[in-house]
């Protein structure tokens, strides 16, 4: 199967067609139903922190993979990392959210911005 892959404008109004196209692509992949919704809200919430944390003039890439019955799906943006933020009462909780539906979340940074990548066992 071919990778995903999609360049994002840092617009809100991205975010559905997103969805829509990462959904189709696991479907067309054979990912169940779940974790499939989970993937997909997962990736929203990782992209939706790429618009808002980084470069704000500047379109991102999402990525995805399957090999061996793995998945993965990357986020990457221009921003730099500035570390993980406690979440408050009204806000901040993204990143434990997303932890909490994929297998493993990492973050990877360096001097060309950030990555958040999602893995999930199939």
């Amino acid at each position: 199967m071919d990778p995903f892959a999609q360049t994002i404008a840092p617009d809100l109004a991205r975010l559905a067609p997103l969805r829509r196209e990462l959904s189709k692509w696991l479907e067309q992949a054979g990912v169940a139903d779940p974790p499939r919704a989970d993937l997909v809200l997962a990736t929203h919430e990782a992209a939706a922190n790429a618009m808002e944390h980084g470069n704000p003039d500047q379109a991102f890439e999402v990525t995805g993979t399957i090999v061996d019955h793995v998945l993965t799906v990357e986020i990457s943006d221009t921003g730099h990392w500035e570390g993980k933020r406690l979440g408050s009462y009204e806000r901040g909780r993204g990143l434990m959210l997303i932890e909490c539906l994929v297998t493993r979340m990492e973050i990877v940074t360096g001097r060309a911005g950030t990555t958040l990548r999602l893995v999930q066992r199939l």
